[in-house]
């Protein structure tokens, strides 16, 4: 008997602790929509796709590796068709992240060419506390923990929800934290501070597509008109080889050029991207129409790369690339 409730209390456990952990589980996705009171006006929304995949190290620390995609949508009503259309999409390497006794960190040329990390969530934190947060590229930013209670999300699981004040007046902040998932402004928002009108709203995480979190919100906040966005995640994977129309590159390896050649009997417009083995964006060339793109050495350093050819919102060719 005994031995059976210590297994039953060891399985326990173990759910919890996974169920806490998402940002460094292989395979999460989160999906994040931004908006602002002139999107109605413009016609446009964006929504981010962020997702953990593989290893990597910077300045000797261990991370997990983090990818994001930026899309830009335009609403069905201006384009007179039954779904938003997107215009414009690009994917890339952001940077690191771990998590150590509760403490989120991200090491990120976006916020700081050295790489040093950032905290940017701390799940430790008890009430009263004030946390220093990184706020994107703004730097840290205090908040004081107001509470913190127990809430159920979409897989079941019970986590902690955190909600925040301002530092040093108290007034309450609209943001708030769930424990290993992020905030209700998105995965790397975890601190609100007022300087403008654009705003984002975490849509949904995924876990091994599995949803953890789904918000369905009747709006959107300080979105003016409302955005068709469902809970599925796509990215598109640069250490993956994904060929979907007839492409080479000649010589490979090369020495200090190399041409990409493809099919473009409609002059569609293409993007071309290099990326190194850790998945980070070393060239990008905008705007190719012609179906054939010179590769130059330039400062690349001799190895292994990936050239991605991208259309829109999908990638027709990633072919390796070898630099003598």
């Amino acid at each position: 008997m005994k031995q059976s409730i210590l297994i039953f209390t060891f399985l326990i456990t173990s759910h919890l602790v996974i169920a806490q952990s998402l940002f460094t589980q292989e395979g999460t996705k989160w999906k994040e929509v931004s908006c602002s009171h002139w999107a109605n006006i413009v016609g446009r929304y964006y929504v981010e796709n962020l997702r953990i995949e593989g290893d990597t190290s910077f300045n000797g620390v261990q991370y997990k590796k983090l990818y994001k995609r930026f899309d830009e949508f335009k609403y069905a009503y201006l384009t007179s068709q039954s779904s938003d259309s997107l215009i414009s999409s690009t994917d890339a390497f952001f940077g690191g992240i771990r998590e150590d006794s509760q403490k989120v960190y991200i090491a990120s040329t976006f916020y700081d060419v050295s790489m040093d990390e950032k905290l940017i969530f701390d799940f430790s934190a008890q009430v009263n506390d004030t946390v220093e947060i990184w706020y994107e590229t703004m730097g840290y930013y205090p908040v004081i923990v107001d509470s913190v209670y127990s809430v159920t999300v979409a897989d079941g699981s019970s986590r902690n929800k955190f909600l925040l004040k301002e530092y040093p007046s108290g007034n309450p902040l609209p943001i708030f934290w769930i424990e290993g998932i992020g905030s209700n402004f998105g995965f790397l928002s975890s601190h609100y501070v007022y300087i403008s009108d654009v705003s984002k709203s975490l849509r949904c995480v995924k876990s091994d597509n599995v949803i953890v979190y789904d918000f369905e919100p009747n709006s959107y906040f300080y979105c003016s008109a409302f955005p068709m966005q469902d809970c599925e995640i796509t990215s598109a994977n640069v250490d993956e080889i994904n060929e979907t129309i007839n492409a080479t590159i000649w010589p490979n390896p090369m020495s200090e050029y190399a041409t990409l050649k493809f099919d473009n009997f409609s002059n569609a417009l293409y993007s071309v991207a290099i990326y190194n083995t850790n998945g980070m964006r070393m060239r990008a060339i905008p705007s190719v129409t012609n179906g054939e793109v010179i590769l130059d050495k330039g400062n690349l350093s001799s190895g292994l790369y990936f050239v991605r050819l991208s259309s829109m919102d999908q990638t027709a060719f990633i072919g390796k690339l070898v630099v003598e």
